[in-house]
C-alpha cells in the first residue's frame, strides 16, 4: 500500500509545475464545490422540512377552536363541519382527537388517502413507505390557557418533496456549469500564478544552457509573485555583475601575473600544475601547455646552492600542513642544466572554509640582485673613481694587520700628488678624475701582487705592504716616485706632469694602532712635501715633533692668514630643476681660498687639513655667517622669493654643540629667511653623533630650514640613514652620476635611489653632471635637480646681482603680460 502511494506521489512529482498548479487549483475548487453542495443540500432539505412542519402546525392551531367545540359539544354536526373544513386542507391527511383522559372523540381521513392510516394508527407508527411522505403531530387542544385534549395529525409533505425535487433538478443542471467555470478559473489562476514561475523556469533553463545572465523576467504582476520576479531579476543582475567582476578580476589577475617579474606556478591539491605564467616559462624554458597536469617536482627542480643537494618534499609539506615554505638561497635547474640563482616561496591556496585546495609557487631570478649586492659591497669598500679600495676598507685591513702582526714586519706608504690641483683648476674635475684613474693604474702596476692600494681621498693614496721591510718599502716608493714623475697626462691638447710626495712608515709590534700609523705616514708625506716635494720621507720617531710642526704650521698659518686678511670668498653654483621653471631656484654655497697674488685654492686643497687640525667648524661658521649677511643673496630672495641656498656642514661641526648653537643663533637673528636655507651633510657626518644630529635637525626645521643628505649612495649605510633622518633632499653621489652614460649598473643605482626618494617624498639632486648626455639621462629618469659644470660653473656670490636683475626683468614682463591679458 505504501509503495503504491509512493509511486503515485512520484508520478505527481514528475508533472510540470504548470500542470501541477492546474491540478491543485482544480482539485481545490472541486473540493470546495462538493462541500458547498452537500452543505447547501442539507440546509435546503432541513429548511423545507422545517417549513412543512411549521405550516402543518399553523393549520392545526387555526382549527383548534373547532376541536374545542367538538370536545365540549360532542355533536355529530360539529364533527361533520370539522371534516368539511379539514377536507379543504389538502395537506392534512388524517386526524384523530382525544379528550383529556385519552378518550377517542373524533377521527378524520382525507378522501385521497388509503386505509393504511388506520392500520398505522393502530400500530402507533407510520410504515417506512409513508414516513418519507408525511409528518405526524400530536397537538394539544387548549382553551383559555387550559388543555382539554389532544389532536393526532398526519400532514402530507408532497410540496416539500416537490421543492426538494426542484432543488435537485437545479443542482443537476448547475453542477456541470460550475465544473466548467471551475476548470476555466483553474486555468486562469494557473496562468496568473504559474506563468511567471514557468517563465522563470524557462529562463533558468536557457541560462543553464547559454550561460547568458542578461535575460530578465518581464514583471507585470504585483504581490508575492511580483516580489519573486523582482528578486529573480535582481539575482540575475547580481550574478551578471559578479560574473563581469569575476571576469575583470580574472583578467586583471592574468595581466598581473603575466606582467610581474616573478615566475608563478599554481598547482591543485595533488601537486599537479594548473597554471604557469610567461616569466616562469622563460626561467624554466618550458611551455605552459607542456607542463599542465604534471607534478611540480618534475618541472620545478631546485637544489641547495652550497651542497647542490636537491630540495624535495616542500610542496607536500605545504599542502599537508598549510605552511609557507621560503627558500632564499636556492638554484633553479633549467632544461639545459644551466643553473641560475633564485629565491622562491611555496604558499597554500585555501578556500573560504580554509580547506587547502592547491598551492602557488613564486620564484624570481636574483642574478641581477646579487650582482647589484656585489656592486654595492664593492662600492662600500672601493673608491668609485679609481676602483681602488677606499679609506674605510684600507683602515680595516691595516687594523687587521696591526692586530695580527706577530713577529712579521710590514710597511705603509702614504702618497700625495704634487701640483694636482693645477689640473683641476685649469681643466676641470673631469680632467683631474681622468688623471687620477691613470695614476691609480700606474701605482697598481708597480707594486707587488700582495700589496694593497687605496685611494684615501682627493689626490692621496695609501699602500699597505705586507711582509715588507722598510728597505724594500723604500725601493717600492722610489719606483713609484720615478714612474709618476715620468708620467705625462694629456688633456685637450695640454700636457701635464705631476710629482708625488711619499711618506713611508714601518709597521712593527711596537705600532700602537692603525690610526697612529696613518698619522705617522701622513706626517712623513707632508715632511716630504715641505722638503721640496717629489721625494720620499721615511718616518722616524725622532723627527715626530718636527714633522708635526711643519705640517700644522703650514696649514694652520695659511688658514689663519685667510681669516685675518679675509682671503676666503663665497661662490655659488646653480642647482637647476629638470621639469618646470616654476620649481625651486637653488644654489650650493662654496668656499674659495684666494691668495694675495690671485691664486685660487679650491676646497679640496685646504679643507682636508682644516678637518684634521680642528679648523673646519670655524670655516663652516664663517660660510654660514657670510651667507646670512650677504645682501646679494637676500636681494635675490626678495626678487623671486622661491629660492634656496644649500650650505655644507662638516662632521666636526655637527659634533660640536657650541658650534651648532652659534649657527642656530645666527639663523634666528639674521634677516635671511630660514626657509630659504638648506644644510647639507654626509652620512659620515651624521653618524658621528646621531642623537646630536637629530636634535640639530629638529631645532633648525622648527625655524624653517631644510636638510639634504650629501654623497648619498657612497656606502651601504645610506639607506639606513635615509630612513632615520628627516631630510628634504638626497644628493646622489657624484661618483655614481658622472659615469651613468657608460655604466649601466651606476645608472640602475641612480634610478633606484631616485625611485626611493620619490616613494619617501624626498627630492633628489644629481651632482657631477658634466655632459649633455648625462643631463638627458637624468632628466629621462626624472631626477629632481641637476648640478655640475655642464649645468653651471661656480661663480662669486656677488654675481647674483646680475641674476637678480635678469629675474626682476623677467618677473616684470610676466606681470605686464598677465595684466594685458586680463584687460583684453
Amino acid at each position: 500500500m505504501i509503495k503504491k502511494w509512493q509511486r503515485k506521489l512520484t508520478s505527481l512529482s514528475q508533472l510540470s509545475f504548470r500542470d501541477l498548479i492546474t491540478l491543485i487549483i482544480f482539485g481545490s475548487i472541486l473540493f470546495i464545490l462538493t462541500i458547498g453542495i452537500i452543505s447547501w443540500t442539507s440546509w435546503e432539505k432541513e429548511s423545507i422540512e422545517k417549513s412543512s412542519r411549521t405550516n402543518a402546525q399553523s393549520i392545526v392551531e387555526i382549527l383548534s377552536q373547532d376541536f374545542v367545540r367538538i370536545l365540549f359539544l360532542h355533536s355529530t354536526d360539529a364533527a361533520a363541519d370539522m371534516s368539511v373544513k379539514l377536507e379543504a386542507f389538502s395537506h392534512i391527511r388524517y386526524v384523530e382527537m382525544y379528550d383529556k383522559s385519552g378518550k377517542f372523540l373524533f377521527s378524520y381521513k382525507h378522501s385521497k388517502e388509503l386505509s393504511s392510516f388506520t392500520e398505522a394508527k393502530k400500530q402507533e407508527q407510520l410504515p417506512s413507505s409513508l414516513l418519507n411522505n408525511y409528518h405526524k403531530f400530536l397537538i394539544p387542544i387548549k382553551y383559555q390557557g387550559q388543555i382539554y385534549g389532544s389532536a393526532y395529525v398526519i400532514y402530507s409533505s408532497v410540496d416539500a418533496q416537490k421543492r426538494m425535487a426542484d432543488f435537485y433538478s437545479y443542482l443537476y443542471w448547475s453542477i456541470p456549469i460550475l465544473l466548467v467555470i471551475s476548470f476555466l478559473l483553474a486555468l486562469l489562476l494557473q496562468k496568473i500564478i504559474a506563468k511567471p514561475i514557468s517563465t522563470m523556469a524557462d529562463i533558468v533553463e536557457e541560462i543553464s544552457i547559454s550561460n547568458n545572465f542578461e535575460t530578465r523576467v518581464d514583471n507585470k504582476t504585483r504581490g508575492e509573485l511580483g516580489t519573486l520576479a523582482d528578486g529573480f531579476n535582481h539575482l540575475m543582475q547580481t550574478i551578471q555583475n559578479t560574473q563581469v567582476q569575476l571576469h575583470s578580476d580574472k583578467e586583471r589577475l592574468r595581466v598581473t601575473l603575466e606582467s610581474i617579474a616573478e615566475g608563478v606556478i599554481a598547482t591543485d591539491a595533488n601537486g599537479l600544475i594548473e597554471y604557469m605564467n610567461p616569466v616562469a616559462e622563460t626561467l624554466l624554458e618550458k611551455n605552459e601547455s607542456d607542463v599542465i597536469g604534471k607534478p611540480l617536482d618534475d618541472v620545478f627542480i631546485i637544489e641547495y646552492e652550497k651542497t647542490t643537494k636537491l630540495i624535495t618534499g616542500q610542496l607536500d609539506n605545504c599542502l599537508l600542513h598549510g605552511k609557507i615554505q621560503f627558500n632564499l638561497d636556492n638554484i633553479c635547474i633549467r632544461l639545459n642544466e644551466e643553473k641560475i640563482p633564485i629565491q622562491s616561496s611555496i604558499a597554500p591556496i585555501c578556500d573560504i572554509s580554509e580547506n587547502i585546495n592547491g598551492a602557488v609557487v613564486v620564484f624570481r631570478n636574483v642574478s641581477d640582485a646579487r650582482d647589484m649586492a656585489k656592486k654595492l659591497e664593492h662600492q662600500a669598500s672601493h673608491d668609485g673613481l679609481t676602483d681602488l679600495i677606499n679609506r674605510n676598507e684600507f683602515e680595516a685591513q691595516l687594523s687587521s694587520i696591526v692586530k695580527n702582526i706577530g713577529n712579521n714586519l710590514h710597511a705603509l706608504i702614504y702618497l700625495d700628488l704634487d701640483q694636482f690641483k693645477i689640473v683641476n683648476d685649469t681643466s676641470g674635475h673631469m680632467a683631474g678624475d681622468s688623471m687620477l684613474r691613470q695614476i691609480s693604474g700606474i701605482i697598481r702596476n708597480h707594486v707587488r701582487d700582495s700589496d694593497i692600494v687605496a685611494r684615501l681621498g682627493g689626490d692621496e693614496f695609501g699602500i699597505l705592504l705586507p711582509r715588507c721591510t722598510i728597505t724594500q718599502a723604500r725601493e717600492i716608493a722610489n719606483k713609484l716616485l720615478q714612474v709618476i714623475s715620468e708620467f705625462s697626462f694629456k688633456w685637450e691638447n695640454r700636457l701635464f706632469r705631476v710629482g708625488a710626495s711619499i711618506g713611508v712608515v714601518s709597521i712593527t709590534d711596537n705600532s700602537l694602532s692603525h690610526i697612529d700609523l696613518l698619522k705617522q705616514a701622513d706626517i712623513a708625506c707632508y715632511a716630504a712635501k715641505n722638503l721640496g716635494r717629489n721625494r720620499i720621507h721615511v718616518y722616524e720617531p725622532g723627527d715626530k715633533e718636527l714633522a708635526k710642526m711643519h705640517g700644522e704650521m703650514q696649514w694652520v698659518s695659511r688658514i689663519e692668514k685667510a681669516f685675518e686678511k679675509k682671503l676666503f670668498r663665497l661662490y655659488v653654483q646653480k642647482v637647476v630643476p629638470t621639469v618646470s621653471s616654476n620649481e625651486l631656484e637653488s644654489y650650493e654655497v662654496l668656499i674659495r681660498f684666494i691668495e694675495e697674488d690671485g691664486t685660487i685654492n679650491f676646497p679640496g686643497s685646504f679643507l682636508g687639513s682644516a678637518e684634521r687640525y680642528g679648523l673646519m667648524s670655524r670655516i663652516d661658521e664663517w660660510v654660514i655667517e657670510n651667507l646670512l649677511g650677504s645682501e646679494h643673496a637676500i636681494n635675490l630672495i626678495n626678487a623671486i622669493g622661491n629660492v634656496q641656498f644649500n650650505v655644507n656642514i662638516s662632521y666636526t661641526t655637527l659634533g660640536n654643540p657650541n658650534s651648532i648653537e652659534r649657527i642656530r643663533q645666527m639663523v634666528v637673528k639674521s634677516k635671511f629667511p630660514a626657509d630659504c636655507l638648506c644644510f647639507e651633510f654626509t652620512e659620515t657626518a651624521a653618524s658621528i653623533d646621531v642623537p646630536a644630529t637629530l636634535k640639530f635637525m629638529r631645532n633648525m626645521k622648527y625655524l624653517g630650514c631644510k636638510f639634504a643628505l650629501d654623497d648619498f649612495g657612497s656606502g651601504l649605510s645610506s639607506f639606513g640613514y635615509l630612513k632615520n633622518l628627516p631630510v628634504d633632499f638626497i644628493k646622489i653621489d657624484g661618483t655614481l652620476v658622472k659615469d651613468i652614460a657608460s655604466d649601466q649598473i651606476n645608472l640602475a643605482m641612480v634610478e633606484s635611489i631616485n625611485h626611493i626618494g620619490k616613494v619617501m617624498g624626498i627630492k633628489t639632486i644629481a651632482e657631477y653632471v658634466h655632459s649633455k648626455e648625462v643631463s638627458q639621462l637624468l632628466k629621462k629618469i626624472n631626477v629632481g635637480y641637476l648640478q655640475g659644470y655642464y649645468i653651471h660653473r661656480p661663480m662669486p656670490i656677488e654675481e647674483l646681482e646680475i641674476v637678480d636683475r635678469k629675474l626682476l626683468a623677467a618677473n616684470l614682463a610676466r606681470k605686464q603680460s598677465s595684466k594685458s591679458n586680463n584687460l583684453s
